[in-house]
């Protein structure tokens, strides 16, 4: 069954789907996400693979929180993602945790602005202004 932290952390990435959760529902688990840190990691990366596009987007913003250079590869990978809000939340987490292996791939985002929606092309240029 796992450890308490590891049953936590399953526990909250379950709440991210939860339809009926508000907002600031939401941002409490995603900042608990994020304060368990190393942990949470390999869990939020697997939850990038969810169908339900709540939990991807809330997995991203998480592993940005964590600030784990582990997540780079997976959140780079997201910003094919078919949904636009994941795709802008990966840009926005690669920004948080810093990793300069994300410059090229968010400059291929910013090269293609015009078939890029503007939400993720504003996540994509704040990302870059905080990696250079």
């Amino acid at each position: 069954m796992g450890t308490k932290e590891e049953r936590d952390v399953e526990s909250l990435i379950r709440g991210l789907a939860d339809e009926n959760s508000d907002t600031q529902q939401r941002e409490k688990i995603i900042e608990n996400l994020g304060k368990i840190g190393g942990p949470a990691v390999k869990p939020l990366i697997r939850a990038l693979q969810d169908k339900n596009s709540r939990v991807r987007i809330g997995a991203a913003w998480a592993l940005g929180k964590t600030k784990d250079r582990r997540a780079v590869g997976p959140l780079i990978r997201h910003l094919e993602d078919k949904s636009n809000v994941v795709r802008a939340e990966s840009a926005f987490a690669l920004g948080e945790i810093g990793d300069k292996k994300a410059i090229k791939p968010l400059e291929t985002i910013l090269l293609s602005w015009s078939s890029i929606p503007p939400g993720l092309i504003k996540e994509a240029r704040t990302a870059l202004e905080k990696l250079k």
